[in-house]
Parts: structure tokens; C-alpha cells; sequence
């Protein structure tokens, strides 16, 4: 029987709207001084390894702590800043290798944990995968996902401001691996018309892997609105479970189910009434 794990600790990241100065750009080669604002800031939330780790280039990884106080020693959560690869940051055209050493360090952090048998749950802002991060970036990010995907168990991102995800496959064997999930936006957004969401991921509490994801929203429409209950990934497309192979097997029906693949473009945009 799976053990269901509940855990509200917040753990920060930088996005590209997070820049004051100049925004969506980050010069890797120096410590932006919106880093150290950002850290005073948010460094309620980390531990003291990790606001040394953010205080040079804005990521870090720590060991997640539940809502009761709980840490977990096996279980590490992995805060990646997006801004090494985002397409409007223009800092990057003079650092076209690893800028500030992340997939470096990433490496490592992910060596680290496997030599030790944690598993990991990786944040991040811009999606790998999405035409806002470059391409060479998370091509050596998908490399690092297949070299570690026995420790990495739940990748999520934000940015777009849509309900999206994506399946990864590995380098050579193009067989799906993992999952990223995209998700929506609380924030209203002018461009779309998208109602305020947020998802909640149930994970196994043993093994770390999701067992369901629920989407929540609300129509601002409406003269006081909460947020309500809208689907559940596994019951709104008769998913057997939330595996690679499994995502796998949805796109391939999409392709041959018209009503299938409007569910998904209505959840990917959350813009019709419940």
C-alpha cells in the first residue's frame, strides 16, 4: 500500500522576472546584486549550505523538509536557475559553455546523491524542452536526466503560464526516461486566457515517484472566487499511472483522438468554466 506524503515547505528559485535591473538577463562571469537581495529575502527557507550555494549564482540544492519539520535525509530537493539558458538573456552570447559552472554542479550534486542513495526533486523556472531555453543547454541538461534518472523521481517548471508537460528520452536509446511538467501560473496573464491555477503532486513516500497530480483553479470571474478542485491527471486521461511510458502512450493516443487531445489543450490553457 503506497503511503501518501504531504510536505507545504517553500523552496525558492530565481525566474527571469526576478532580474531589477535588467530583466531576464544574468551575468554568470559576476554575482548579480539581485542574487544577494533575492537571498535576504528568501533565506528563511534555506539551509545554510544551500544560501552559501544560491549566494554565488542563484542555485542550490537541500534536503527536503516537511511541513511538520521532518527532514528528510534520503530525499533532496534540486533548485536549478533557468536564466543559464534563457533565449532572452543576452549575457549568454559570451558564455556559451556552462555559464557559472551549473551543469558542473549539477553533476556533481547528482554523483554525490546517487553514491549515497537519495533521490531528488528538481525545480526550475524556464522549461528544458521549451523554445525559451537554448537548445544546447538542455541538450547537456537531457544527458545529465539519462545519466541520473534513477535519482531524479519529479521535475517542475513554470514560466510559460500554461499546464503542459513533456517527455524525455534518453540520448541514445530515445526511450521516454522521464517526465517535465509545466505548470500554470496563480499570476493572471494579460496574453492569455488562462484562470489562476496551481497544481498539487501526491508522491509515494517511500520510492518519491507521483502518484497523482491535481490541478486547482479559479474563475476571477466570479464575485468572490476560491480555488476548487478541477482534474487529476490519471482519472482525466485514463492514465494507468503517471510513468514516462505511460506519457508516452498518451501522446500516442492524442494523435488518433480528437476529443482527447481538446482535453488537453482546455487543461493546457485552463480557460473554459468548470
Amino acid at each position: 500500500m503506497q503511503t501518501k506524503l504531504s510536505a507545504w515547505s517553500t523552496y525558492p528559485l530565481e525566474g527571469n522576472h526576478d532580474f531589477g535591473v535588467t530583466i531576464n538577463s544574468q551575468d554568470f562571469t559576476e554575482t548579480d546584486p539581485m542574487i544577494t537581495y533575492n537571498l535576504e529575502l528568501w533565506k528563511v527557507w534555506l539551509d545554510e549550505a544551500a544560501q552559501k550555494q544560491f549566494a554565488v549564482n542563484g542555485f542550490y540544492s537541500q534536503k527536503l523538509k516537511l511541513s511538520d519539520g521532518t527532514v528528510m535525509d534520503k530525499v533532496r530537493i534540486i533548485a536549478v536557475n533557468t536564466e543559464a539558458c534563457y533565449n532572452a538573456n543576452f549575457f549568454l552570447m559570451k558564455l556559451r559553455d556552462d555559464p557559472g559552472d551549473q551543469l558542473k554542479w549539477l553533476e556533481q550534486t547528482l554523483y554525490e546523491m546517487e553514491a549515497n542513495g537519495e533521490t531528488g526533486i528538481l525545480l526550475g523556472h524556464v522549461p528544458p524542452g521549451s523554445n525559451s531555453c537554448l537548445e544546447q543547454w538542455a541538450k547537456r541538461y537531457q544527458a545529465l536526466l539519462d545519466r541520473y534518472q534513477n535519482v531524479i523521481r519529479l521535475q517542475m517548471f513554470g514560466h510559460v503560464h500554461k499546464e503542459i508537460h513533456n517527455t524525455i528520452r534518453g540520448v541514445e536509446s530515445g526511450k521516454p526516461i522521464g517526465v517535465n511538467f509545466w505548470t500554470g501560473a496563480v499570476t493572471p496573464y494579460s496574453d492569455l486566457p488562462a484562470y489562476p491555477c496551481f497544481r498539487r503532486f501526491i508522491v509515494d513516500a517511500e520510492t518519491m515517484v507521483p502518484v497523482k497530480v491535481e490541478t486547482w483553479a479559479f474563475d476571477p470571474t466570479q464575485e468572490n472566487p476560491v480555488f476548487e478542485f478541477h482534474h487529476e491527471m490519471t482519472e482525466y486521461y485514463n492514465m494507468p499511472d503517471l510513468s514516462p511510458s505511460s506519457f508516452d502512450a498518451l501522446a500516442d493516443r492524442m494523435l488518433e483522438d480528437e476529443t482527447l487531445a481538446l482535453k488537453y489543450i482546455h487543461t493546457m490553457n485552463q480557460n473554459s468554466p468548470f
